[in-house]
């Protein structure tokens, strides 16, 4: 117990006016105090009203307003020290879980959405400015310029609707725009240069072949073709279905022989010309070569002396001739030609059929072979064979374009188309194949300037 002099000397009154008051400054007050104190010291001395008192003092220190300002003695607080932790085991338990769950999920999903439908306005508008861009691809600088406007139009107009759009949004419109221009452009690009690659291709295997026919007919000197022997295990049946192609060809030959002339020219050359190409037919790639010769003699010399040229034939030299009229010839027999510079040689087995049909102002020698290689550059060559297609038209030379006093010129017009054939097309990409092919055009050409020398001799 805590005697009244101790309860006077460590207790402070509250403070009135912001200062604090001494009980020792109130003599009055301290003696009711000491009653107090002393009339709960004897109540405390007495354990059977002890429950009563204890209950009863709450509610005496709750319900009297004279005491309530005043600090209470210290051993008032020891029967009072036991309610804080009565209160504090009536405190509400805290839960462990959030029974507003199912609200905060509603709001966050309600969130999320909102966020999602800002991605996709933007999506939209990306796909609307993209759609606005291919439709305005054709159109010069200034309908894109509208396009873009219109696009900014779109783009701060969503401003009004309560939402300022984010600041990359047209950044990335434009990139985007950008992007599909530049990608349509490389295709464009791509399919161009596709085309430009293709046609310098063309131009540079045209130029190509046309300087290595220049240069054949230059060396045209150096190269002969003769008739040899060749050894061959021939096929009987084979050669009979070669022979009656070549019996309906030359017939064909004979009806378009207008046709071809009229496509190289020579229908309308009065004048002494020589060519020699490569052209892209509908079956692939074939040799052209054409010649217009001017002769010092009349027509029915010129022809027959071109004929005869034709018919001389010596069976020592390996040839076998099926059938000899005035104007028509079949025939087989081995050909070797050489070139002399390069020190090249090719033998080959040729069915051939010729016809000549003398017409009232012209006369036309038409015929058709079949070539196929035996060796080339004394090596065995098989796999590849050639189709010759010859057109002769001997004719006087117009009167308006004569070049002497008795007008008594010929026009001899001659034209091969040969076309290789291959029965392995591995062979296409062969080398030995286009050095072969070479060969054949330089040695006709060859036989072209043989063949004029000797009508004119």
């Amino acid at each position: 117990m805590l005697d009244a002099e101790g309860v006077g000397s460590s207790v402070r009154t509250p403070a009135v006016h912001g200062e604090l008051l001494s009980l020792d400054d109130d003599p009055e007050a301290t003696q009711l105090l000491a009653e107090l104190t002393a009339d709960l010291s004897a109540v405390h001395r007495e354990p059977e009203v002890r429950s009563p008192l204890a209950l009863e003092l709450p509610a005496l220190n709750t319900a009297t307003p004279v005491l309530q300002p005043w600090p209470t003695p210290a051993s008032l607080l020891q029967p009072t020290s036991v309610f804080p932790v009565a209160s504090q085991k009536m405190v509400k338990k805290q839960r462990n879980y959030n029974p507003n769950k199912a609200r905060d999920e509603r709001k966050l999903e309600l969130a999320y959405l909102r966020e999602e439908r800002k991605d996709l306005e933007l999506k939209l508008q990306q796909l609307q400015t993209a759609k606005e861009s291919r439709a305005t691809t054709s159109n010069d600088g200034g309908a894109l310029v509208s396009a873009e406007a219109r696009r900014d139009q779109l783009v701060l107009g969503k401003r009004t609707e309560g939402r300022e759009p984010f600041v990359w949004e047209q950044t990335c419109a434009r990139q985007l725009e950008r992007r599909l221009r530049a990608e349509r452009e490389n295709i464009r690009l791509k399919m161009v240069l596709e085309s430009q690659i293709q046609i310098a291709k063309s131009m540079e295997r045209l130029l190509n072949k046309r300087t290595t026919l220049r240069a054949m007919e230059s060396s045209g000197s150096s190269k002969r073709t003769t008739r040899v022997h060749v050894s061959r295990e021939g096929n009987a049946a084979a050669d009979a279905a070669v022979f009656e192609e070549l019996v309906a060809g030359v017939e064909a030959s004979y009806r378009d022989v207008d046709a071809v002339f009229e496509a190289n020219g020579l229908v309308r050359s009065q004048v002494p010309t020589r060519d020699a190409q490569m052209r892209d037919g509908v079956n692939g790639m074939f040799m052209e070569i054409f010649d217009n010769k001017i002769m010092p003699f009349d027509m029915h010399a010129t022809g027959e002396a071109w004929w005869r040229r034709w018919n001389h034939f010596n069976p020592n030299r390996g040839g076998t001739r099926l059938e000899s009229t005035d104007d028509s010839i079949v025939e087989h027999f081995g050909m070797e030609m050489s070139d002399a510079k390069t020190k090249t040689t090719a033998k080959f087995h040729v069915q051939q059929i010729l016809r000549r049909y003398v017409e009232e102002n012209r006369i036309v020698v038409v015929w058709q072979s079949h070539i196929e290689p035996q060796e080339f550059s004394n090596k065995r060559f098989a796999g590849i064979h050639f189709r010759e297609k010859g057109y002769v038209v001997i004719k006087p030379r117009d009167i308006g374009a004569t070049v002497g006093d008795d007008g008594a010129y010929t026009l001899v017009q001659t034209c091969y188309l040969i076309t290789p054939d291959l029965s392995d097309q591995r062979l296409n990409d062969d080398a030995k194949t286009g050095a072969l092919t070479e060969f054949v055009l330089s040695a006709t050409v060859a036989n072209i300037s043989a063949s004029n020398e000797m009508i004119e001799n």
